[in-house]
């Protein structure tokens, strides 16, 4: 049950990142081996007057060591056996991406075209399916808000519900829910990451047009790329906020567009551009906290809903891999780009 040092790497790298285990890994290298202090023989309590034991440990510390084989000073070379002979040792395989040194990351930032920059593909596709799965669980809670209760006949239709079967327990009567389907969809999904965001952490703010008919229109605000570089051509970001339309299709840059400029903070312009830009009623909002007043406000000028979705509904990881991109400089860097962008 002991774990060695490729089950801890393995640990380090889920929990923190290939840079934490390639911390781990190089500790590892430099902690110090087990000293071997042995005890005298006079504390220790094997020792015995008279019967020979002092002097069979005295020769213990003697004898020669060696293959499946061991020589005693006075019975010269025995075969034996280990009883302790611990778990297999192989060979396995770790990919592990180390962080690029400064000078590096200063050489590429100087290397970079402003005028060339493209997403990478598997990220792409895992924030899409993402945002496949809020949009099916705000159509879900647009139909519970929806539902109707009534009492039992024939059928428990959508099944019970708890509540206004307790409410009237004293009745002995059982209620259950209808939930009817829900009317429309819905088109734009808002991720706001962080509450109240700083402008100059979230200066970089960028509106993406979709590649082809399975990506979505993308508005967001996020950290400066150039101050993380991972790689000849390799950016790494983080969202505070993105706003994405699907399907896609072609709307002014959201930062540019004086239609907005009326609004304070981010992520109110952001929400005010997926109310402004979509043509369905219902627009999705996943936020650490319930949208306030203004937000609000906002959609009744617009004549929408928010969907309130919160987002500790998702696992920290889920958001992690969600949050963090990479931006690229060019097409042509996606040939490589996999040998330089760690996976989270």
């Amino acid at each position: 049950m002991t774990p060695d040092l490729y089950t801890l790497t393995i640990a380090a790298k889920q929990i923190g990142g290939d840079s934490f285990a390639i911390s781990l890994l190089e500790t590892a290298k430099s902690y110090p081996y087990q000293s071997n202090n042995h005890p005298s023989p006079e504390s220790s309590p094997l020792w015995g007057e008279g019967r020979g034991e002092g002097k069979f440990i005295e020769n213990l510390n003697t004898i020669i060591m060696g293959i499946d084989r061991a020589e005693f000073p006075d019975r010269g070379v025995v075969a034996m056996k280990n009883r302790l002979a611990g778990t297999e040792i192989m060979w396995r395989h770790l990919s592990l991406k180390p962080q690029p040194e400064i000078y590096k990351q200063n050489i590429w930032k100087f290397m970079w075209d402003p005028y060339s920059q493209c997403s990478w593909p598997p990220e792409d596709k895992k924030i899409e399916s993402f945002n496949s799965h809020v949009r099916e669980q705000a159509k879900a809670l647009i139909g519970e808000d929806l539902a109707r209760t009534e009492k039992f006949t024939t059928s428990v239709k959508d099944g019970i519900d708890i509540r206004d079967t307790l409410r009237n327990w004293h009745t002995g009567d059982i209620y259950v829910k209808e939930i009817p389907p829900s009317r429309g969809s819905v088109e734009a999904v808002v991720f706001i990451f962080e509450m109240n965001p700083d402008p100059s952490k979230y200066s970089w703010r960028q509106t993406w047009y979709a590649e082809h008919g399975e990506e979505s229109t993308l508005c967001f605000y996020a950290t400066p790329y150039l101050e993380d570089m991972t790689g000849p051509g390799i950016a790494r970001s983080a969202y505070g906020g993105c706003f994405m339309l699907f399907p896609p299709r072609h709307i002014p840059d959201i930062w540019e567009d004086f239609r907005f400029e009326n609004v304070s903070g981010l992520e109110e312009r952001l929400i005010s551009a997926a109310l402004f830009y979509s043509q369905e009623r219902h627009v999705a909002l996943v936020a650490p906290k319930p949208p306030t007043l203004k937000w609000r406000r906002l959609a009744r000028q617009y004549k929408k809903n928010l969907v309130y979705i919160p987002l500790k509904r998702f696992s920290l990881q889920t958001i992690d891999r969600i949050r963090n991109f990479h931006v690229l400089n060019g097409k042509e860097v996606r040939s490589y780009a996999a040998r330089f962008i760690q996976e989270f």
